[in-house]
């Protein structure tokens, strides 16, 4: 991840880069909520990746929902605009990437805690 703009707060722009061989190269996003007290993050691809693809808005949010003192689950939503002409595209947003990154977060948060 390259941060394009910003300081990490409301208004940063960051790249990423996706591994070689898989399709779309990279997207562009920007941080359009970031709330601490709430834990809700949501960004929006502004270039390449969904936006690439024919999609007009592609945004994704997160919310930390503390279950206890020991867990907590992570609220994934996937909210997106596309002209009805290209209706096929919808079949390829998938929030397999997000679970995939809900698990790894959910392996350094357990690896950070047993470490301490």
């Amino acid at each position: 991840m390259e941060v394009i703009e910003g300081d990490g707060g409301v208004g940063t722009i960051v790249k990423l880069i996706f591994p070689p061989g898989t399709p779309g190269g990279y997207f562009k996003e920007i941080f359009r909520i970031m709330d601490d007290e709430k834990q809700v993050k949501e960004t929006e691809t502004i270039e390449g990746g969904y936006k690439d693809l024919g999609f007009d808005v592609y945004r994704i949010r997160f919310e930390i929902i503390a279950k206890d003192a020991e867990s907590a689950i992570i609220r994934s939503t996937i909210k997106y605009e596309i002209d009805d002409t290209k209706a096929e595209l919808v079949s390829l947003v998938t929030t397999k990437p997000l679970q995939t990154m809900a698990e790894e977060i959910g392996k350094y948060v357990s690896e950070k805690k047993s470490a301490v």
